[in-house]
């Protein structure tokens, strides 16, 4: 079409194409990077939803453990033992609090 048309119109052509040409090649690549900020906050929501379930998981596990240990707590006859070992669970899991915020945040 454009080897048919009058020299001045085919060159109008031309440039209009050349534009329109550019103007997709940037459509384009504004629409790969929203994919690509899409799939990256999917991916941290997915990580996230994760993190959050253990961490549900421990806590279901830590009120139940209190719950079976409640009357030796209530009667003041908690072991030194068991005292310490949830002041490790307690640490250990602030531990992973604290990294998993960190990661979160640097992410």
């Amino acid at each position: 079409m454009i080897s048919k048309a009058a020299p001045a119109f085919a060159d109008k052509l031309k440039d209009e194409l050349e534009e329109l040409n550019g103007r997709w090649d940037e459509l384009v690549r504004v629409a790969s990077r929203v994919k690509d900020n899409l799939v990256a906050s999917l991916e941290k929501y997915q990580k996230l939803t994760h993190d959050m379930k253990e961490i549900s998981h421990w806590i279901m596990q830590v009120e139940r453990s209190i719950a079976n240990d409640e009357g030796d707590i209530t009667s003041g006859g908690i072991t030194k033992e068991k005292m310490e070992h949830y002041k490790v669970e307690l640490r250990d899991r602030v531990k992973l609090r604290d990294m998993l915020t960190l990661r979160g945040s640097l992410t």
